[in-house]
Parts: C-alpha cells; sequence; structure tokens
C-alpha cells in the first residue's frame, strides 16, 4: 500500500509539476505571438514599400531621377529581427513533463514550436543581410539614402496619418544597376 500511495503520490506531482510548467509554456507563447504579430505588421509594411518603389523605379524613363518619399525609402532600407523567449517551451519539450501530454497534436505542435521561431528568425536575419550588402549599397550609388535612414516614426507617416506633402522625397536614379536588382528581388 505505501509503495502505491508513493507512486500516486510522484504521478500527482509530476503532473502538477507538468501544469505548472505547461502553464509557463502559454505564458512564453502568448508574449511571442504578440512579437510575431508585430513582425508579421512589419513585413506586410515592408512589402508594400518595397512594391511601390519597385513600381516606381520600372516605370521610370531608364537613367532618369524618381522622386521617392523618404518614408518609403526608409521602409525598404529598415529591417526586423524577432527576438522572442524560447526558452521555457525548450525546457518543457526535454522534459518528462512534456511526455505526460497526451494530445498528440498538442505534442507536434509545441515541439515545433522553437524550430518554427528559428526559421522565422533565420530568414529575417538573411533579409536583413541582403538588405545590407545588396540593396542598401545599390541605393546608395543612385541616391543620398542618409535622411530616409535618419527617420523616426516613418511608419505612422506610411499608416496615412501625415499629409503626403509634409514627407520628405529623396531623388532615387533609375539606373539600369537598380532597375536590374528590382527585377532581380522581385522573381524571389
Amino acid at each position: 500500500l505505501a509503495f502505491g500511495i508513493d507512486a500516486w503520490w510522484d504521478t500527482a506531482r509530476s503532473r502538477g509539476d507538468a501544469l505548472d510548467s505547461l502553464s509557463r509554456v502559454v505564458t512564453e507563447v502568448v508574449q511571442a505571438r504578440a512579437e510575431i504579430d508585430r513582425s508579421r505588421q512589419f513585413q506586410l509594411r515592408f512589402q508594400a514599400t518595397a512594391d511601390l518603389l519597385r513600381d516606381a523605379v520600372l516605370e521610370a524613363v531608364p537613367g532618369s531621377m524618381v522622386q521617392v518619399s523618404d518614408t518609403l525609402l526608409y521602409g525598404v532600407l529598415m529591417s526586423q529581427v524577432i527576438d522572442v523567449p524560447m526558452s521555457n517551451v525548450s525546457s518543457f519539450v526535454a522534459s518528462d513533463a512534456f511526455e505526460l501530454l497526451d494530445d498528440d497534436e498538442l505534442r507536434a505542435t509545441i515541439s515545433q514550436w522553437v524550430p518554427a521561431l528559428q526559421d522565422l528568425r533565420d530568414d529575417q536575419l538573411l533579409i536583413r543581410r541582403l538588405k545590407d550588402e545588396v540593396i542598401k549599397p545599390t541605393l546608395r550609388l543612385e541616391s543620398d539614402i542618409a535622411r530616409a535612414q535618419g527617420l523616426t516614426n516613418s511608419w505612422s507617416i506610411l499608416r496615412g496619418s501625415v499629409d503626403a506633402s509634409e514627407i520628405g522625397t529623396t531623388d532615387v536614379r533609375a539606373s539600369p544597376a537598380l532597375r536590374a536588382l528590382i527585377v532581380e528581388l522581385s522573381g524571389l
């Protein structure tokens, strides 16, 4: 009987520990989701600005100057890399408590969380590197991007809260090199 009670107690305590761990996982995932949502909104705004720049440069006469809003240019130049907590999920997946989950679909989802976030982060780092090593140097040759890089508050301006006439512009040369880069990147 004593061994049975000890075994039951260990199981009950293990389940309690598992619930505590799962509670920490839920808290971490909720926090991460907010950051992921912000990252998604950033990516949508970046894509919109990149599309506007692409259209302006490709519609221009090759070699001519195109006036591009600094805010739009800033949106193309800026990059973001998520930084979300993953330690509780990682610890939970590696623990014995993870094995106590009866729901196979939930276990699969939780076990894929950290690799999915790492893949997202790796993609964002690759995009940042592409911007830093390819896009920015090409734009520097064709325009003065210093003012655009120094902008603050740009995303609120992009949402249309400020009259477009209040936003500065930068002349960008629709050079063959920039046009070729835009065409190449459009195919990615």
